[in-house]
Parts: structure tokens; C-alpha cells; sequence
């Protein structure tokens, strides 16, 4: 009972002396205290009418350790920062397995029958099931998203019922848009090496889709500070969600007076073959397509030889001019040389063997037929699904587990050097974890891009989190905090898969369509979902809308318009001087990167200054 009691005088006189100090400080300063074994810690915090400044209560969050509130502000703001950068880490990595996995479902065909109209007769052809652009707006962009999304729609119906939307307000869509655009062009445009250019091939599905982006903040714009300022009302949530199928058919409908551009896949070819028909002229040069193709993630150690036909039907060859009446065959023998070379268009390399050596002799007799004996190489396979699949998931585990070997040119293994030691001990959580996901190849790649979606979702969500800790303890403004890192956090993912589907594509329409969608689905989906399930709800039950914050909505859409101008000019001129939007001189690309950062800093520049009231 003394024990007791000595706690309780003690925890008085913490109280007291804390309450003495702030009381000698004045009524501007917050404080706080806690006994601890060498005395006592007290922390005063300047007291701030916008809230700018919070109390240490009002840092919590369900991520808390027990006790974890008490520790110093200095201490928790270094390791919410190490935090945010490891999930960073886990995004960028958990996105090119979506991307792969993406890639694997859009590359789907099927068997069409068609009448060729010359002929006559029913042809057999397969096609794609996606549309290439349908596939950039829905499962590209919608998908990387989606974190921002659901978490939006799961705050939605927790705050069902509220006549005031809290919070950040639609200003934040904008700091997110701008990093949407800004900083994933200034990483794409350093993708293509050794002074090649992607550009955009599909001309007219890029106005479409950059005409949306820009309608989509004026909208925002007009319904918030126009139409009815300071409020949503049903038709205006109503009308937002409906843009984006519009948005999705436009699109498409521009696509299908396109020539069609094929995506460059994570696969290797399997068997190639060409034909051709008497009557044509000689080609010298014959090039041959990939037949068909399987995907590359589960690559095996166990190879052997097997030989491929390739035929084609010759004519016979008269050795005498052709004249009125019946000519016998003769014989027509000739040497000549070929050279085969294969090109590997996905430009992958499987990590335990070399490319298979394309070799072929050709042989010429008086027979009707040419065959080419072309050796290749394939992995053993037992039943079909259920032992590639398992030998597939126990190569991905078997992957992320060891640290990548190099070899010499004579085949000897090289010491790994530090670096890439020290990035496989950062990145060995990410890599475990996300080899559990089932391997692309199965299932058409469905599983492996649902799972991969929702670990997306729940890192960014564990991200948010952390950023808003983050500003908690670091006393920044919460809008500041919002347009730096909630919209790195969210927007990061949108960041990596360009970047990706630029490497991957021989184009730079991927990449580049998924930041103008991007940024509409933000508006159309991200907020338009959400604001149409508060306005029915409340128009339900009270008969009226929903109000919403705007304050300095008008300078930040001035602002983002500013520098959304200068960077789509920049990028129209690298069009024109050096022939594509992406990549070129190695100096030049540096320089348009260092722009695109530059504005993104002037934006966010301006936008703290403008919250802090200092223009």
C-alpha cells in the first residue's frame, strides 16, 4: 500500500510541476510531462489556432507499440521516416510483380473463326482478348489506384451519415495529381539508354486521354466553386463517377482507327514458323514471328535439345524455257549459304542459362519441300499444371532467398560486391513475402494480379499511416505533409508501373497513358465514388448534400495548370527536336528530368507558402 501511495504523490507531482511550468510559461504554450528513471522529461509545444501544431495525444494510430506515445517526437519522426522509405521499397517491388502479372492477362488471345472474303474459306486466327488501351485505363491505372481507392470508399462509409466532409479536402487530388505527372516523367524520361527515343504511336488516344486529365480539375473546379460552391450535390457526384466509363469509350473508340502496337511481354518464343505461297518474288531476307510463347518466371535448371521443323513448299524448277505444251521437270541443284540469327525482342535473359544458339543448314534437291532443323532449348515438364506450378513457386522462393551470382567471362564465380549485398538484406523481407503470390503463369496471371493488388493496398495504406505519424510528431502542416508525402505514398505505385511499362514497351503510349488516366480516375473514381455513397445516404436520410472544404482549391489548380503547361511543352518540343517524348541524348534527358523536378519543387513551393499565409 506504500508503494502505492509513493505512485501517486509521485504521479501529483509530476502533474503539479508540469502545470506550475506551463503556468509560468503563459496560456500560448502547450505542455507535458512524465516521470522517468533519471528525473522527469517535460516537452512544450507553441500553441497554434489552425491547428497547425498538434498535441501529442492526437498522435495515435492503430500502427502504435504499447508505450510508443511517450517516446520523443525526435526519435519517432527518424524511424516513421526509415519506415516510409522500406515501403517505398516494398511498393516499387510488389509493382513489377503486378506489372508481370498484368502483362501475362492482357497478352491472352482466343480462336476466332473468319470467312476470308478472297478465298472463301474459314480461317481459324487468334487474337487478343484485351485492348491494348482498354488495358492501360482498367487494369493499369485503375489497378495502381486502388490503394487511395478503397481507402477512400472505407472512409466513405465509416463517416456515412456526416454533413461536412473533414480533412484535407479535394486540394490534396491536386498535390497528388502534380506528382502523378512531374515526378514520374522526370524517372521515365531517363528509362530508354545509349541515345534511343520511345515516343507516342497512338497520337489520337493521347489527346483523348490528356484532354480528359485536363477536363477532370476543371471539373473539380466547376462543381466545387461554381456550380454549388462549398457543397456536392447529387447529380454533380452522379455526373463524376459516369465520366469515367466516358472516359474508357472515348479512348477506345479513338483506339480502333489506330494502327494496333503490340506490348513487348515477359516471355520467350517457343517455335517460330513462316509460309510462303508460289507466285511471289524471291525474298532474300525472311523475318520470322513467335508462334507461340510461355512465360518466363518459373525458368528451370533442367534443359535439353529438341528440333524444330520449319518448312516451306518449293516450287519445281524447270531446267529448259517454258513453252505451248507438256515440259518435263529437270533437275536444278545449287549451293548457297545462310546466315540465322535470333533476336530476342523481350530483351529478357532467363538467370540460370544462356540464350538458345539459333543454328540451321538448309539442303536443296529436286523434291518439293525445304526444311530448317533449328535447335532449341526446353525445360522438362511433368503433368500439366500442378508440377510446373509447384516447381514455379519453389524457384521464386529459391530466388528471393540468394543473392544473384556473377560470372566472369571464363564462367567463374565473382564475390558479389557490398552494395548488392547490402540491397538484398533491405529488400529480403519484400522479396519472401511476395514469393508466396502464386507464379503469373498460373491461372492466366489472375491470381498473381489479385494478390499483388492487395498487397499494394496494404502497403500504401500501412504508408498513409506512417505519413500521418510522420506529420504528427514533426509539427509540419498537415497540407504540406499531404502534397510531399501522402501523395508519394499513394502515387507511388502509379510512379513505378510507368516506369516499367516503359522499359517493357517499345513505345512510350503505356507509360505515358497511365499518368494522364491516373489522374483522372483520381477525380472520377477516387473521389467520385466516395462523395456519390455520402450524397445518396445523406439525401436519404436528411434530404440534403454534402459539404466539403475548399480553401485554397483555386490557387492550387492555378498553380498545377501553370506548371501541367510548361511540362506538356517541354515534352511536345523533345517530340519535335528529337523525335520522341522519352529518352534521347543522355545530357538532354538529364536536363528535361532536372525541369520536371524543378516544377514539381516550384509547386510544392508555392502550395506551402500559400498555406502558411506568406503570399
Amino acid at each position: 500500500m506504500a508503494g502505492v501511495g509513493d505512485l501517486g504523490s509521485n504521479a501529483s507531482r509530476v502533474a503539479s510541476t508540469a502545470a506550475e511550468l506551463c503556468s509560468l510559461i503563459g496560456a500560448g504554450w502547450d505542455c507535458w510531462g512524465i516521470s522517468t528513471p533519471t528525473g522527469y522529461l517535460l516537452e512544450v509545444f507553441e500553441f497554434s489556432q489552425d491547428n497547425t501544431t498538434r498535441k501529442r495525444e492526437s498522435c495515435s494510430s492503430y500502427l502504435l507499440l504499447p508505450g510508443e506515445n511517450v517516446w520523443r517526437y525526435q526519435t519517432r519522426g527518424v524511424l516513421y521516416a526509415l519506415g516510409l522509405v522500406f515501403c517505398f521499397i516494398g511498393l516499387a517491388t510488389i509493382t513489377a510483380l503486378y506489372m508481370r502479372a498484368m502483362e501475362m492477362i492482357v497478352k491472352q488471345t482466343r480462336k476466332v473463326s473468319r470467312k476470308n472474303p478472297v478465298t472463301g474459306i474459314v480461317e481459324v486466327q487468334h487474337e487478343k482478348i484485351w485492348n491494348s488501351t482498354v488495358a492501360d485505363i482498367t487494369l493499369l491505372a485503375l489497378g495502381t489506384s486502388s490503394p487511395q481507392i478503397s481507402l477512400a470508399i472505407i472512409d466513405s462509409i465509416q463517416h456515412l451519415g456526416d454533413l461536412y466532409i473533414e480533412g484535407l479536402g479535394p486540394g490534396t487530388l491536386v498535390g497528388s495529381a502534380a506528382f502523378n505527372l512531374l515526378p514520374t516523367l522526370a524517372i521515365c524520361v531517363l528509362v530508354p539508354v545509349g541515345g534511343t527515343v520511345k515516343r507516342i504511336e497512338k497520337t489520337r488516344v493521347f489527346a483523348v486521354e490528356l484532354t480528359w486529365s485536363i477536363w477532370a480539375y476543371i471539373w473539380l473546379y466547376i462543381m466545387l466553386k461554381v456550380s454549388s460552391p462549398d457543397e456536392v450535390s447529387l447529380w454533380e457526384a452522379l455526373l463524376t463517377v459516369l465520366q469515367f466509363p466516358l472516359l474508357i469509350l472515348h479512348a477506345y473508340a479513338e483506339d480502333r482507327n489506330c494502327p494496333y502496337i503490340s506490348i513487348s511481354f515477359w516471355t520467350r518464343k517457343v517455335l517460330n514458323w513462316a509460309q510462303e505461297t508460289g507466285g511471289n518474288d524471291l525474298k532474300q531476307n525472311q523475318n520470322f514471328s513467335p508462334d507461340d510463347s510461355y512465360d518466363d518466371s518459373g525458368w528451370e535448371d533442367k534443359f535439353k535439345k529438341v528440333f524444330g521443323w520449319l518448312q516451306y513448299r518449293n516450287v519445281a524448277t524447270s531446267k529448259h524455257p517454258v513453252g505451248n505444251g507438256h515440259h518435263e521437270l529437270g533437275e536444278l541443284t545449287y549451293e548457297t549459304s545462310l546466315s540465322f540469327s535470333s533476336r530476342d525482342d523481350d530483351r529478357v535473359e532467363s538467370p540460370s542459362a544462356n540464350q538458345p544458339q539459333l543454328t540451321g543448314n538448309i539442303q536443296t534437291n529436286p523434291s518439293d519441300s525445304v526444311f530448317l532443323h533449328d535447335n532449341y532449348l526446353m525445360s522438362e515438364a511433368g503433368p500439366e499444371q500442378e508440377i510446373s506450378v509447384r516447381e514455379q513457386w519453389r524457384s521464386q522462393l529459391h530466388t528471393a532467398m540468394t543473392v544473384k551470382v556473377l560470372r566472369d567471362e571464363n564462367g567463374k564465380e565473382i564475390v558479389p560486391p557490398f552494395t548488392q549485398l547490402l540491397w538484398h538484406m533491405i529488400t529480403f523481407f519484400w522479396r519472401v513475402l511476395f514469393a508466396f503470390i502464386p507464379p503469373t503463369s498460373f491461372g492466366h496471371g489472375w491470381p498473381a494480379f489479385f494478390c499483388a493488388l492487395i498487397c499494394i493496398a496494404g502497403i500504401s495504406t500501412f504508408t498513409i499511416q506512417l505519413a500521418n505519424l510522420f506529420g504528427c510528431v514533426s509539427g509540419i502542416n498537415r497540407y504540406a505533409i499531404s502534397i510531399i508525402v501522402l501523395a508519394s505514398g499513394s502515387s507511388f505505385p502509379d510512379l513505378i508501373a510507368s516506369k516499367i511499362a516503359v522499359e517493357r514497351g517499345n513505345t512510350a503510349d503505356s507509360g505515358i497513358a497511365n499518368i494522364n488516366t491516373s489522374n483522372c480516375i483520381n477525380v472520377f473514381v477516387g473521389i467520385g465514388v466516395p462523395w456519390l455513397l455520402q450524397v445518396c445516404y445523406n439525401r436519404i436520410k436528411y434530404g440534403q448534400g454534402l459539404g466539403t472544404e475548399t480553401k485554397g482549391l483555386s490557387f492550387s489548380v492555378t498553380v498545377y495548370f501553370a506548371v501541367f503547361t510548361l511540362c506538356w511543352l517541354w515534352v511536345f518540343f523533345r517530340r519535335y527536336h528529337f523525335g520522341g517524348e522519352l529518352g534521347g541524348p543522355r545530357n538532354w534527358a538529364r536536363a528535361s528530368s532536372a525541369f520536371f523536378l524543378s516544377l514539381w519543387v516550384l509547386f510544392v513551393l508555392l502550395s506551402c507558402l500559400r498555406v502558411y499565409n506568406l503570399i
